[in-house]
């Protein structure tokens, strides 16, 4: 309701297609600024806590433009400035919402769980934009701001029904700049995560074009049926996406995940293309329809692939990075569909993304999704506890870590090839630097070493171990000489000079 609204009362103020879309942008564009703290923030705070601050503040901010828009104080400006608070609360709160989701079901239930979270989210968004087209067109905008408003106090009222049971951790709490560091690393380095990063780029990018350009055509084609014309819409796509809940199941069971996003790009972009010939409310309300069912599929599956892929330790990070791609691609695509649109014509800019989105598809075939699905990010404790005469202070640092192993000569090759699976693991979970070395005058001497910016970053590394890092590791000591026990090293820089 509130984005039907905001997006229609700018329709009232301005008649440029340019400002139009720009309403999703401010929407969006919170996210690439705010993302990373905020599940930073969700990993290290109490997430029933920070839910609870972030609902209260979207509360006060929407109220006060509920107010301003009775009062006819509105202007396209102070709607976008708006905006764009409500998206950056929005952006503080996704992440935590996101990762609380595997704090109330077991891993085997995660997907059908993202599932209905989606369900409930657009089965919203089926009803919202109605009740929003009604309400704009029986007594203005600002109802429609004022009942989003006390949503926010509902949801208050459902969080603090929540008992929730504390996750603990015998690695030292994180600070929130050393977090952030630690969360940018992972997803700079974890390559399966990645792999979902490009794809949703490549879907959410041209995609972006429907939320974008959707208002003005309901202005141009539904002119007469008003703000319920666009409602209604709206409305359709989210029956669409409520009805994908039901057979995502089946489609998933027989159709991997790569090539489900790639039937519902290819879905979604011949949908855009025939908006460009739609002009009367029934095929254009198949047309939303089908690219409800298209749009469910596909975010569903990132979503779930996402966190199949995020331990718990950088869980809300990580979704926060995914929610940056995803909103920061709905940001930029929304504004370059809108200036194209106000450069050429409203179909070609429908035209020109519908294409984009079924080369898109195409395109992230290169990236594939379905060797992650059975990762084990579940802890596991890899490494004994150190044994040490002085127990370094947890800001010491930074760490040298070596690693010294024994190979026969006749394994080197192998033992190269999966030594090499190491590098990624240690600077996934906090190693700023790795390399492996070969004394020439021992052939067969290996030392493996990694740099961690301190001591209290590497006691996280060592509770950052997953179960999938278990396999590789023991793969590795396969080619350990028997008999010859792998020797650990720390060293700690000291001051000098």
């Amino acid at each position: 309701m509130q984005n039907v609204g905001s997006a229609w009362l700018m329709t009232d103020l301005s008649h440029s297609a340019t400002l139009v879309s720009l309403v999703q942008t401010a929407s969006s564009l919170p996210f690439v600024v705010a993302a990373l703290p905020a599940g930073a923030l969700a990993d290290i705070v109490d997430r029933r806590r920070l839910l609870i601050i972030t609902q209260v503040a979207s509360f006060a901010v929407v109220l006060a433009l509920a107010v301003l828009t009775t009062l006819g104080l509105v202007t396209p400006f102070w709607l976008l400035v708006f905006t764009v608070c409500v998206g950056f609360l929005f952006a503080a709160a996704n992440p935590t919402y996101q990762a609380i989701v595997q704090e109330l079901v077991p891993r085997e239930q995660l997907r059908p769980a993202i599932a209905l979270n989606g369900s409930a989210v657009n089965v919203a968004r089926a009803i919202g934009p109605a009740i929003a087209g009604l309400l704009i067109g029986a007594t203005g905008v600002a109802p429609v701001f004022a009942l989003n408003a006390l949503s926010f106090l509902l949801v208050v009222v459902a969080l603090l029904q929540w008992r929730r049971h504390p996750t603990t951790s015998l690695a030292p709490a994180e600070r929130l700049i050393g977090a952030m560091r630690a969360g940018f690393r992972y997803t700079r380095v974890a390559l399966e995560f990645r792999a979902v990063l490009v794809r949703t780029v490549l879907f959410a990018l041209p995609t972006s074009a429907i939320w974008a350009l959707l208002p003005l055509v309901a202005r141009a084609r539904l002119g007469y049926m008003g703000a319920f014309g666009y409602g209604a819409l709206v409305g359709m796509l989210g029956v669409g996406s409520s009805i994908a809940v039901v057979i995502l199941p089946t489609l998933v069971s027989r159709v991997s995940v790569d090539h489900l996003i790639v039937l519902a790009s290819l879905v979604f972009g011949v949908m855009l293309l025939t908006l460009v010939f739609a002009t009367s409310p029934i095929p254009l309300l198949l047309v939303m329809f089908v690219a409800g069912l298209a749009w469910l599929s596909a975010v569903s599956s990132l979503n779930a692939a996402t966190q199949h892929r995020l331990p718990e330790w950088v869980r809300a990070r990580g979704l926060a990075v995914y929610g940056l791609a995803f909103q920061g691609s709905l940001a930029a695509g929304s504004a370059v569909w809108g200036i194209v649109a106000d450069a050429t014509s409203l179909s070609v800019s429908l035209a020109v993304a519908g294409t984009a989105t079924i080369v898109g598809g195409v395109l992230g075939l290169t990236c594939r999704l379905a060797t992650g699905e059975k990762l084990d990010v579940h802890p596991a404790a890899l490494w004994p506890e150190p044994h040490l005469l002085r127990i370094p202070q947890m800001e010491e640092g930074p760490v040298l870590v070596e690693i010294t192993y024994r190979v026969d000569g006749q394994n080197v090759n192998s033992f190269l090839s999966a030594a090499g699976s190491l590098r990624q693991l240690r600077l996934r979970d906090g190693g700023t630097r790795w390399m492996l070395f070969e004394d020439p005058a021992e052939p067969g001497l290996f030392i493996e070493t990694f740099l961690v910016e301190s001591w209290a970053e590497h006691l996280r590394q060592h509770a950052r171990a997953t179960e999938s890092d278990r396999n590789i590791q023991e793969h590795v000591l396969r080619f350990q000489i028997e008999d010859e026990p792998v020797k650990v090293r720390h060293l700690i820089a000291r001051p000098h000079g």
